[in-house]
């Protein structure tokens, strides 16, 4: 439990306006161990006032962890969508959402938040590259079965601009949970998906040496010789020429 007295001051603090000075108290009982949902929530809020999204939509996940812990989803899922007012492009947002709706038995809305999750990923900058890599295992660890190819294929098509290699390894993945439920269509389209993103890779992927590319990419390339004509044959014909103009010179000076 969070220290009472910190809390009491702390929030007294906030209704006075005094934010900073409140969130350097919140982040104390954080630092001690002693922040509960409620501590965690409000830690988010004065985060993001004060101009730090990042660390607000850390606070809001926090609070869902004990928020989850004590079975209160609903609550957990309000707490999400604050997060994701600060950042709707938050992959952590979406998956801790998928896997509460699931929870739930929202067995489409959990879907739907992976499909946001996947989307946002695709479009992640450097910085966010540690949070896409969690969208894979989010979706193989899903209890429930994807319902349909739209649903697969959206996902799959949102990743695929950032991790091409994740999106197939997730496309083959669900395309074998709709086999397995004898969807036999929507699993063929899946499937296709999953062998065109293999393919564009190994054509990506060239494996020749340096120097054949090198060569290949020049704009005037090396011409090529007859393979039976010795390599000093052009030497030999310019120094008989040499030689010709030598005697002709000589021929010049002699007297008759």
């Amino acid at each position: 439990m969070p220290g009472p007295v910190q809390v009491t001051e702390a929030f007294e603090l906030l209704r006075q306006g005094r934010d900073a000075e409140a969130r350097a108290l919140l982040e104390r009982v954080v630092q001690d161990d002693n922040a509960d949902a409620a501590v965690l929530e409000t830690l988010g809020d004065v985060r993001e006032k004060l101009g730090d999204p990042t660390g607000a939509i850390d606070a809001y996940l926090g609070a869902v962890t004990h928020l989850r812990v004590r079975g209160e989803l609903q609550r957990a899922l309000g707490v999400l969508e604050l997060a994701l007012i600060v950042d709707e492009n938050s992959i952590d947002a979406r998956c801790e959402a998928a896997a509460v709706r699931e929870e739930k038995g929202d067995v489409a809305g959990a879907w739907r938040e992976l499909v946001a999750a996947a989307v946002a990923a695709g479009h992640a900058t450097r910085t966010t590259d540690e949070a896409a890599r969690k969208v894979e295992p989010a979706v193989l660890g899903m209890s429930t079965a994807v319902p349909n190819a739209a649903i697969a294929l959206a996902l799959i098509d949102g990743l695929a601009p950032r991790d091409a290699a994740a999106a197939a390894r997730i496309a083959r993945a669900l395309a074998g949970s709709l086999w397995s439920r004898r969807l036999a269509d929507d699993a063929r389209a899946v499937e296709a998906r999953a062998t065109a993103l293999e393919s564009a890779r190994a054509a990506d992927s060239d494996e020749r040496s340096p120097l054949a590319r090198l060569l290949e990419e020049r704009e005037d390339p090396v011409p090529k010789t007859d393979p039976g004509a010795p390599a000093f044959a052009d030497d030999t014909a310019e120094h008989a020429r040499d030689d010709d103009e030598d005697v002709d010179d000589d021929t010049t000076d002699v007297e008759p």
